[in-house]
């Protein structure tokens, strides 16, 4: 399947049609190995100062169990919420004119960046250790019906390579225009390298294969770009959008796969 492109600095026609026909979209090479690079370093030392306790409870993600070491301590955190306020990295992305050609290209004018609400910008990691929190990712659109965030969609810049053999973002093309029916067609496996960038529609049927091996990580920074009427102005009684309910169930862990 065609989808893959590089990133000119705006989103091309061709681009546009293919995204509006399948729910998604790929631009190879998006960032650097040296953003990747520093982006992993950044997320690591957000780690730490959760660990320090110098992040509010309230900051710190309650979706996804923790993940934790042999002697029951928290080794590590799954997401890692608002993440431009602690990455100077993602909050330049942020204010680049190429993920602003991204947000206007595939979604319009009048869509914003979560960055103040529902978790704003997240960095999150699969792994397949046995005791990680996050091993898979259940099928599911973004959205519930009706949320006032929508329309939206989501972009995704990978920070490990990911591929069908490591658990990798899993597609029904087309399936925001026309829902699953009782039986799924196959799925397309979204293969890429660290760096690349991902965009997929709110209704798209989505998920992700668990991770086989216990050394098999992956981390991916989330912007999500919104345009109903809870987005227009995002300030204004965000707390009703800290949380989705729906997302408490999405996330597999590891040992919940070596049991069932």
């Amino acid at each position: 399947m065609p989808g893959r492109y590089r990133f000119s600095g705006e989103v091309t026609a061709q681009e546009k049609a293919f995204y509006e026909e399948n729910g998604f979209v790929i631009y190879e090479g998006f960032l650097s190995s040296e953003e990747v690079a520093r982006i992993t370093a950044e997320a690591e030392a957000y780690q730490e100062m959760i660990r320090g306790g110098k992040i509010p409870a309230e900051r710190i993600d309650k979706a996804i169990p923790v993940a934790r070491d042999e002697k029951g301590e928290i080794a590590y955190y799954h997401r890692l919420n608002y993440f431009t306020k602690h990455s100077q990295t993602s909050a330049e992305l942020v204010d680049s004119r190429a993920m602003d050609a991204i947000r206007v290209g595939l979604g319009s004018a009048h869509h914003r960046l979560l960055q103040n609400s529902l978790n704003g910008v997240v960095w999150q990691l699969k792994t397949g250790e046995s005791r990680s929190g996050y091993s898979r990712i259940r099928w599911h659109g973004d959205f519930p019906p009706g949320h006032e965030l929508s329309p939206a969609f989501t972009a995704g810049i990978y920070l490990n390579d990911s591929n069908r053999f490591n658990g990798c973002l899993a597609v029904i093309p087309g399936s925001h225009r026309d829902p699953v029916g009782p039986v799924a067609p196959e799925p397309f496996y979204v293969e890429v390298k660290a760096g690349d960038l991902v965009c997929h529609d709110e209704w798209i049927y989505h998920g992700s294969e668990a991770m086989p091996r216990r050394d098999d990580r992956r981390a991916t920074l989330y912007f999500y770009y919104c345009a109903g009427r809870g987005a227009v102005d995002e300030n204004a009684d965000s707390s009703r959008y800290e949380h989705i309910s729906a997302a408490d169930s999405l996330f597999v862990s590891a040992a919940s796969e070596e049991t069932s």
